[in-house]
């Protein structure tokens, strides 16, 4: 500052300038805002369908020495939404359930996930089956009404 007056010496108002010229534009560093759709996650190919295709299972695969089948619930309604979901992986005799519970899921959204289903005789990803079963409760915190 320049005396006591209040008033910005040169070099401030230059560096005020260069400030303001090198100033980022406030363009949006990503131009996509939207809700991821099911696809976006890339989990590959769909194997099974549950639920009007709002629950998709994927191609399982080995993730870490474990057997998971990657998942989204995608809530197509108009409220919020508590899905479970069994999950049965079967390669010959072989069948293992697993239960994946996903609580207020919002309308509109995905919600991925995964489910471990390491198990004896459940080695190579490419032998093994997928069921689902999608029980849905409208009232997210399980109260049944």
């Amino acid at each position: 500052m320049e005396g006591q007056g209040g008033t910005l010496g040169k070099e401030a108002r230059d560096a005020q300038k260069e400030r303001a010229k090198n100033a980022p534009s406030g363009e949006p560093v990503s131009g996509k805002t939207g809700l991821p759709e099911p696809e976006d996650y890339g989990f590959g190919d769909a194997v099974e369908t549950a639920s009007g295709g709002e629950v998709v299972a994927y191609e399982p695969r080995k993730q870490a020495g474990r057997l998971v089948v990657p998942l989204t619930i995608r809530n197509g309604g108009d409220e919020r939404t508590a899905y479970t979901i069994v999950i049965t992986a079967r390669s010959g005799k072989t069948s293992h359930p697993v239960t994946v519970k996903a609580s207020n899921v919002f309308a509109g959204t995905t919600w991925p996930t995964e489910a471990d289903v390491t198990a004896d005789g459940l080695a190579d990803p490419a032998d093994v089956d997928i069921a689902l079963k999608v029980t849905k409760d409208v009232h997210p915190f399980g109260d049944g009404r």
